[in-house]
């Protein structure tokens, strides 16, 4: 949690400069400054009693799925070289979801780089974060609730990968982002269900309106640099391999609003970067768009 603290204060003491030190700027409590993103609604209260849960990737890379109420997979495209197997394996993507009568926990980690390391540090991140909020979640009230528990449960899987190795600075690092889908007391903007997410690194949480027949990014800016695909903008473990600490750099949570119908959609960056107009070299004035860069 230290790491999490020093982060937001520094991130508070740059915003409260910049307002000049006015009243309403923010103030010095670290979690203010990204539950100051979230609207505070009311949730109905989370039931412990589990309906479902999906978790992988099997060693056959299947669908993994609950009806028709959710979904994952997780697949490689990388080619096959003979004699040597296929690139990039042991694939370091990881998903795992619980399901509740009126909440869903969410998340998906992405390992940074190939090899078992930065797999089993999404492994870890996954396993961590989903016993951190299956277990307090029932304490939630409000949405700001919900946004503070995921925060100490993402810096729950920071320590918990650096505790699996002798050196902190031995294990892999990964991206990952945890949400929680749960409905609300009362709807707010005739709108019955709430996401809340938080996320570091570069996966990303859409959700598909069923009214509009559109999809919408709930993480929309997350991704820091688009022109270098290596820059995940932030990831948990030691990515300061002298301090052991985490890169929080686009550290930050989000909600969405959604209708009964509605589907959230979370991905890492191997599936949202095949749709980037930028990465695939489309320019603006393909779509019609009168501007010269993205």
């Amino acid at each position: 949690m230290t790491q999490l603290h020093l982060f937001l204060d520094k991130r508070t003491k740059v915003a409260m400069d910049a307002a000049d030190q006015s009243e309403s700027s923010l103030t010095s409590s670290a979690y203010d400054v990204l539950q100051k993103r979230l609207m505070k609604l009311e949730v109905v209260p989370h039931t412990t009693q589990l309906c479902g849960s999906l978790f992988g990737p099997d060693d056959l890379e299947s669908e993994d799925r609950y009806g028709d109420v959710a979904s994952a997979q997780t697949i490689s495209t990388y080619p096959t070289i003979p004699n040597c197997g296929r690139l990039g394996d042991p694939i370091c993507d990881r998903f795992y979801i619980h399901l509740y009568e009126q909440t869903s926990i969410i998340t998906l980690a992405d390992g940074c780089s190939w090899g078992p390391k930065p797999r089993e540090a999404a492994m870890l991140a996954c396993n961590e974060i989903v016993s951190c909020m299956a277990s307090r979640l029932h304490g939630c009230i409000h949405t700001w609730d919900i946004g503070c528990l995921l925060l100490k449960a993402l810096m729950r899987a920071h320590g918990k990968i650096l505790a699996t190795k002798d050196a902190c600075y031995d294990p892999g690092t990964t991206t990952v982002l945890a949400g929680v889908l749960a409905k609300l007391k009362e709807p707010a903007d005739g709108k019955n269900w709430v996401f809340v997410c938080v996320s570091v690194g570069d996966c990303k949480a859409f959700y598909y309106s069923m009214k509009e027949h559109t999809f919408v990014d709930i993480t929309a800016g997350n991704r820091l640099n688009l022109s270098d695909a290596r820059d995940c903008g932030g990831r948990l473990g030691p990515a300061d391999a002298e301090e052991c600490a985490p890169d929080l750099r686009n550290l930050m949570s989000y909600y969405a609003l959604l209708d009964d119908d509605d589907i959230v959609v979370a991905v890492s960056d191997g599936v949202h970067d095949n749709f980037d107009p930028q990465l695939r070299g489309i320019d603006p004035s393909d779509y019609g768009i009168s501007a010269s860069t993205w």
